[in-house]
């Protein structure tokens, strides 16, 4: 197989991933664990967010992959418009290496 052959296989696959709306995540490339299984739970997709926040699917996802950097910003609105019965610190958990308060790993009442 041709370079040019093997590069159109890798983007044809990549792109058939990107329309199913990143149902499955790749091991190893899965941060916020807490955010992604509550992504998980309410079928919320990657492009989904990506759109709400203006951004491309791709940058969305490096971002949650932890690859480029996810703006406070950003964090907040995804919690209040996808998961508002969610508090921020059990989402983004990973970005502090704070304990959350009074057990954030709860919905919000």
């Amino acid at each position: 197989m041709t370079n040019n052959a093997m590069r159109d296989n890798v983007m044809c696959i990549d792109n058939a991933l990107h329309e199913r709306g990143d149902k499955m995540a790749r091991k190893g490339n899965i941060a916020f664990s807490n955010l992604r299984a509550e992504m998980a739970r309410k079928q919320i997709t990657i492009k989904m967010m990506s759109d709400y926040l203006g951004i491309t699917r791709d940058t969305l996802g490096n971002k949650l992959s932890r690859k480029r950097t996810l703006n406070l910003d950003e964090a907040m609105k995804l919690s209040k418009k996808f998961f508002p019965e969610y508090d921020i610190y059990y989402l983004f958990q990973e970005l502090t290496n704070e304990t959350p308060p009074d057990d954030s790993t709860k919905k919000i009442a």
